[in-house]
């Protein structure tokens, strides 16, 4: 019933505006959004454009509608002397449109599109503008940013390991070196570990094969 009263007013008060005012008209497109501010409308977008679109359904106003976009909006022809009267919605399928009745599906995908950045923005956790989506979100780049960005860091990981293995056998051969007593069997074994250093590719390797 609430929602009823509510949908009446507004009705109400769009006739009454059109009857004061004469025709709403914008070369842009946007007569229904300027209605709406003109009304002082404080339901959502998508609830005034069902609201227009019905009344103009209805014949208590009249659209000049090209493609999808607003140009003008006027009291119906019968509706001259019947401003504030009550008239109840038509009762009637959703997403199915009377003969010669149009919705503006731009704004009305502007409108959709606003609710639904509001509903994600406390989730996201970010200031997400509200006015329109100028950069929308690539989910497809993201998650390619994020499967490279995983496997640098695994690169990463795996290098470090390497150099600390590299870097512990390096400080054993360095002391067998500086051992005085150490035998020649040493001294082999010494020697095919550095081999293996090199085959491991230490950072100044390739330096040093350079040399």
């Amino acid at each position: 019933m609430a929602g009823r009263t509510k949908d009446t007013t507004a009705r109400a008060r769009i006739k009454g505006y059109l009857a004061e005012h004469g025709p709403i008209a914008d070369r842009s497109g946007g007569a229904t959004t300027m209605l709406r501010e003109a009304i002082d409308y404080k339901g959502s977008s998508v609830a005034f454009i069902q609201l227009v679109t019905a009344m103009d359904q209805a014949g208590e106003i009249q659209r000049e509608i090209k493609g999808k976009r607003t140009y003008g909006i006027r009291l119906g022809a019968q509706q001259g002397a019947e401003v504030g009267a009550t008239i109840p919605a038509p009762q009637q399928a959703a997403g199915h449109t009377a003969s010669g009745a149009q919705i503006d599906y731009d704004l009305l995908a502007q409108a959709l599109l606003r609710q639904l950045v509001r509903s994600l923005a406390p989730a996201v956790g970010s200031d997400v503008p509200v006015s329109g989506v100028s950069h929308p979100v690539d989910v497809e780049s993201s998650r390619d940013l994020l499967a490279e960005r995983d496997q640098l860091r695994a690169e990463r990981d795996e290098y470090l390991k390497r150099l600390e293995t590299s870097r512990r056998q390096l400080n054993a051969l360095m002391a067998l070196y500086v051992r005085e007593d150490a035998d020649q069997a040493a001294v082999a074994e010494g020697r095919e570990l550095l081999a293996r250093l090199k085959d491991a590719g230490l950072p100044d390797t390739a330096a040093e094969r350079a040399s």
